[in-house]
Parts: structure tokens; C-alpha cells; sequence
């Protein structure tokens, strides 16, 4: 008798499926979230119905209906001017100015494939949060070790200057001095040749190893693993020498 691997599979993302409705519907109680809701929505619909009119151009002949093209995109701004309601800014200005001076940060004058692979995600962050405080250091890569806004550790939580960090740019998180070597898993899939990860770390292999047994009595599509400190660099290819089978 054949196994029904569609079966297994619906029953394994019902395990991982946000299912605290409760909580859920509580916070949809509030005016601010339905509104935003409302205004990603129309974003995705609009953006699908322009989406669909170079779809048909591109694919089926149709002519290309460029009035179609400025309505779907005056629809777009009626979502964004609600998203923009919502969290208190009366005019696109300032998104607009914001906008540019993270990508005049990311490429300097002009588009590059270099800015774009290397981006310093904290930095850009950071232009966007507190852009009056970060002007000054915006000519710098990693300038978040410049300036004296304050940070919370992603390993302990505890706010310290980024300026006093030790090594305050790993995978683009902020870490103090107190920086304890964490664990990450990888897994192969069938087939595959390179490790694949999430940002799920361990404060020791041994929790690392659990999750690893737990993960694979919930999900049968991978057969090999492999324990490593979290700083190590991700989309690696894989050795035979690293492979530990499930």
C-alpha cells in the first residue's frame, strides 16, 4: 500500500500553523490593526491587478493598457495614504525623502550589484528610526558603531551603545561584549547540496540536538543534519564529513 505523502504533509504544517485564534482575534479588535489589514490588502490586490495587465500583454497579446496601468496605480496610493493615516504621517514626503537616503546610503550615486549583496541592514535601519542622529554618519559603512543611540542585545536582551559593542554586526543583529557562542542547526533535504538553516539558535548542542529529533517525528523531508556555532556562514555546500544521518 502506497503512502499518501500529501497527507503527511497537510498534517505536518497543521503542527506549525498559528492556531491560537483566541489571542489572534483579540488583537484584530483593534481599529488600527483592521485598518492596516484592510490597507495590505488592497496593496496586494491592486498590485496584482497591474500585475495581471502585463501578464496578459506579455503572455496572451493583449495590448498593453497603460490607462489601466495609472488607475491601478492611483489605487495603490489610495491604500498607501490609509497605511499612512494610520501611523501618523499626513503626507508621502518624508517617506519619500527617507526612501532615498537609505538607497543613497546602500549605492552611493548610482545602482550597484556589490551595494546591493552587501547591504548593512542595521545602518538603513537606523536611518529610517532616528534619521536627525544618523545624517552625520551616513557617509560611513557600518555606521551603527559610530553613534551613541542605544541597542538591545539580540543574545541577552540588555541595551547598550553599539559604539562600546565587541562584534556588533553578525547576520545584521547587534550584539553586546557579552557575546556567548550560540548554536544553529542545519538540515539537507533530499537532494540537496547545500545546508539549509532559519535563525533558530541553542544555547547548547544538546538543545540543538532535541529540536533536531522533535523536528524530524513532526517532518520527513529531510535525512541528515548537522550542529554548528551560529556564526558560522550560511548556504554552505555540503561535505560528506559534516553529514550526520537522522
Amino acid at each position: 500500500m502506497s503512502v499518501d505523502c500529501t497527507k503527511i504533509y497537510i498534517e505536518s504544517a497543521k503542527r506549525t500553523e498559528s492556531n491560537d485564534f483566541e489571542t489572534i482575534l483579540k488583537r484584530l479588535s483593534s481599529e488600527k490593526i483592521i485598518r492596516l489589514l484592510h490597507a495590505a490588502m488592497g496593496i496586494c490586490t491592486e498590485a496584482g491587478e497591474l500585475l495581471d495587465n502585463l501578464k496578459q500583454h506579455i503572455f496572451y497579446g493583449k495590448s498593453l493598457d497603460e490607462v489601466n496601468l495609472i488607475e491601478e496605480s492611483g489605487d495603490l496610493f489610495w491604500y498607501l495614504a490609509i497605511l499612512h493615516d494610520v501611523v501618523g504621517e499626513k503626507s508621502f514626503n518624508r517617506t519619500l525623502e527617507l526612501n532615498i537616503r537609505k538607497l543613497r546610503y546602500r549605492y552611493g550615486e548610482k545602482f550597484s550589484s556589490e551595494g546591493a549583496i552587501n547591504r548593512v541592514l542595521i545602518d538603513e535601519k537606523l536611518i529610517l528610526t532616528h534619521p536627525s542622529e544618523t545624517e552625520p554618519f551616513e557617509g560611513e559603512r557600518n555606521m551603527a558603531s559610530y553613534t551613541t543611540l542605544p541597542f538591545y542585545c539580540t543574545n541577552c536582551g540588555e541595551e547598550f551603545q553599539a559604539k562600546d559593542a565587541g562584534d556588533f554586526h553578525v547576520e545584521n543583529s547587534l550584539y553586546c561584549t557579552e557575546l556567548k557562542e550560540r548554536f544553529r542547526v542545519d538540515i539537507r533535504g533530499s537532494g540537496e547540496k547545500v545546508w539549509s538553516n532559519s535563525n533558530l539558535t541553542f544555547d547548547t548542542e544538546e538543545e540543538a540536538r532535541k529540536y533536531v529529533f522533535d523536528l524530524f517525528a513532526r517532518w520527513f523531508g529531510f535525512d541528515a543534519y548537522r550542529i554548528v556555532p551560529a556564526s558560522t556562514p550560511r548556504n554552505e555546500n555540503i561535505k560528506t564529513e559534516d553529514v550526520r544521518r537522522i
